[in-house]
């Protein structure tokens, strides 16, 4: 029988490639994680890519090239910090139709400049080729202290607790509110578009959970349930989430009605960090994040013993909660099916 991507999905045939792909056991760390680490002489270098296609991840009736360029770079530098990692520098691919405008290419810089300038993150160099559509591959170099100062998926434990920084859901609304064809004249839908369009990578947050003890973390492009899956298939653990404890902005039932924290969960793009600690360590992130006015941290649940990346959602009576929509995977495959109890 044959068997395509669309059936196994993104995260199916990452594990498939990965059995075939070369590695130097202790050496390197790769496909499990956000980002590639690897020993380079007394130190440890980090790498990530990622790419947004044209009518996948953006479409030009909605996004100006600036917002292409910024967001780019964010989702790349949101990678390095879901693993506490500091950015160095940035290569650019480009794949462009002949036709489009030279000044769109430069709107493109300039819109990613700033994101650049403010993570110190130096754009080094890259590549152009033609294509049929718009395709912008962005690969971001960096460094961690150490390979055991790092956050990682493989760490969390049974008892520690969950938690996000910042609110889920924003991108997700902000997404609805373009495809829609809706204006930002109104404060929360200016607050969502700018939350698709042009978020913002937790990179002082990842490093402050490092500081604070923090070894297990990921951020969340694909959406919380999803995310959190992988986390929790990674560490061979499983999840107990309250759904009254996601948080959220105060105006997302204004877009997703009574069932916003729904699509908080499953809705992806936020960026946010994703980490799992226990109770004292969590405790001090909240303290050292606070200290140094940066995102919130929301407890949301805590890790249990059960089928690894299996995920239980629980409403305020303790009842289970059904999900219809885990989060986002590029072929449409469903992935690990939550648990029932």
């Amino acid at each position: 029988m044959t068997v395509t991507v669309g059936d196994i999905g993104e995260f199916g045939l990452i594990g498939r490639i990965a059995k075939e792909a070369f590695t130097v056991p202790g050496e390197a760390l790769g496909f499990q994680d956000d980002a590639a680490l690897w020993r380079q002489g007394d130190g440890w270098l980090i790498a990530t890519t990622d790419a947004l296609v044209e009518d996948v991840d953006f479409r030009l009736n909605t996004f100006s090239w600036e917002d292409i360029g910024w967001k780019a770079l964010a989702s790349n530098l949101s990678d390095i910090a879901a693993m506490g990692g500091v950015p160095r520098g940035a290569f650019v691919t480009l794949c462009l139709p002949a036709g489009i405008e030279a000044s769109d290419v430069t709107a493109f810089y300039k819109g990613m400049a700033p994101l650049a300038r403010e993570a110190q993150t130096p754009i080094l160099g890259g590549d152009l080729s033609s294509s049929k559509q718009i395709v912008v591959s962005i690969t971001v170099l960096g460094e961690v202290e150490s390979r055991e100062r790092v956050l990682q998926r493989v760490t969390a434990r049974v008892g520690d607790q969950i938690a996000v920084t910042g609110v889920l859901g924003s991108a997700a609304a902000g997404l609805v509110l373009l495809e829609e064809g809706q204006n930002e004249n109104e404060d929360h839908a200016a607050r969502y578009i700018s939350a698709q369009r042009r978020p913002i990578p937790r990179l002082r947050e990842g490093r402050t959970l490092l500081e604070a003890g923090v070894r297990c973390g990921m951020d969340i492009s694909d959406g919380l349930v999803a995310d959190l899956q992988k986390l929790c298939a990674a560490s061979g653990v499983k999840a107990e989430v309250l759904l009254e404890s996601i948080p959220t902005d105060p105006d997302l039932p204004l877009v997703f009605g009574d069932a916003f924290r729904l699509h908080a969960m499953s809705g992806g793009e936020d960026f946010e960090l994703l980490f799992v600690a226990p109770p004292e360590t969590m405790q001090r992130a909240q303290d050292h994040l606070q200290d140094n006015a940066l995102e919130q941290v929301t407890v949301i649940g805590t890790i249990v013993a059960g089928q690894g990346g299996a995920i239980t959602v629980r409403d305020e009576r303790g009842n289970i909660v059904p999900l219809s929509h885990q989060g986002f995977d590029h072929f449409g495959a469903i992935g690990t099916p939550l648990a029932d109890a």
